[in-house]
């Protein structure tokens, strides 16, 4: 079965759907879990049409017992950090964490 552990399954889970320009990988800064992902990420993709393809095929499958949520990635964030375009930036939920419930 699939996990979503690192950068390159998220890569390879949603690389057939198109040309992916952009990744954001959580992960824990500090803490008992530092180094570890925090269980979301943000991806571009180059046209709005592959986001749709891929929020379409993706979201709700089932990764290691807990369902995917994917959807359009409404934040946008100034300054120094990455601004995320509502038209092509996916946020995707992978918690695999099965204590949160």
């Amino acid at each position: 079965m699939l996990g979503i552990q690192n950068r390159y399954a998220v890569v390879k889970l949603f690389e057939p759907f198109g040309k992916i320009t952009f990744l954001d990988y959580m992960f824990h800064w500090s803490g008992p879990k530092k180094g570890q992902p925090r269980g979301y990420c943000f991806l571009e993709y180059e046209k709005k049409e592959e986001a749709l393809k891929a929020m379409s095929a993706l979201h709700g499958r089932i990764v290691k017992g807990r369902p995917l949520v994917v959807s359009f990635a409404h934040m946008v964030r100034t300054g120094f950090k990455r601004e995320y375009d509502y038209d092509y930036s996916l946020f995707i939920y992978f918690d695999l964490d099965k204590s949160r419930g």
